[in-house]
């Protein structure tokens, strides 16, 4: 259905990448701290999966050094600070 957007919710890394052998998504938010693994290596995973996926990474406490191997590894197209403000 032309238009229409999906929305799917997960509560760790690993559901995730449950997720992405069945759905083909066109992208991916992820929180660098996360149940079961990293945002990063979440986002660098998919991104071997699905390489045509954008990746965002949210984080409130990520350092220089994570955000440079988040660009690095899983070649994120942007990145979000939290809190999530307008």
């Amino acid at each position: 259905d032309p238009g229409r957007i999906r929305v799917e919710i997960c509560h760790s890394a690993a559901q995730a990448l449950k997720l992405a052998e069945e759905t083909t998504f066109s992208c991916v938010i992820a929180d660098y701290h996360m149940p079961g693994g990293d945002g990063t290596g979440l986002l660098a995973s998919l991104t071997e999966k699905q390489p045509d996926c954008a990746g965002i990474l949210i984080s409130g406490v990520v350092t220089m050094e994570s955000l440079v191997t988040a660009l690095d590894l899983a070649h994120i197209e942007a990145f979000i600070p939290k809190p999530w403000t307008e």
